[in-house]
């Protein structure tokens, strides 16, 4: 059914392109037409495989053979998988938390290269010359607001 759909709407597009892309008339309805009909099954389809499950997991689930389901489950669905961080063996808290704030000390801690750039930065901000920096401003918010609005389209 998709394959004529999507004939049908290559054809119409071929006619509608022959006859110079003309916006208005028959042509151009029945290009529009085929063409949204078309896409509006492609989504369809689309959808319908979210929301429908495979045969093999159908007739895994009616057999209860809990390996081959989890298997198949597993193969369809993403795994989340989460890896907690190693702090060491925890014999001692001590030395537990020590882990943990070594750990955060490195991640959150700039590193030099921060420094280097924010030092690069500060040394050319200074050397920036803003035009009307510090001078008396021309125009004020209210009167640019004021030009906008009356602007013409």
């Amino acid at each position: 059914m998709l394959d004529v759909l999507r004939e049908n709407a290559a054809m119409s597009c071929r006619i509608w392109k022959n006859a110079c892309k003309p916006r208005h008339g028959p042509i151009n309805n029945k290009y529009r037409q085929d063409k949204l009909l078309y896409k509006k099954r492609v989504k369809e389809e689309q959808a319908r495989e979210t929301m429908s499950f495979s045969n093999d997991l159908h007739d895994a689930l009616l057999q209860k053979s809990g390996q081959d389901f989890w298997k198949i489950w597993n193969s369809k669905f993403d795994k989340k998988v989460i890896h907690p961080l190693n702090v060491g063996k925890i014999i001692d808290d001590k030395i537990t938390v020590d882990n943990f704030a070594t750990h955060f000390e490195k991640v959150w801690t700039p590193s030099r290269v921060y420094d280097d750039l924010l030092k690069e930065y500060n040394e050319r901000r200074v050397k920036y010359d803003e035009p009307l920096y510090g001078s008396k401003k021309v125009f004020s918010v209210e009167q640019i607001g004021k030009i906008l609005v009356n602007l013409k389209n």
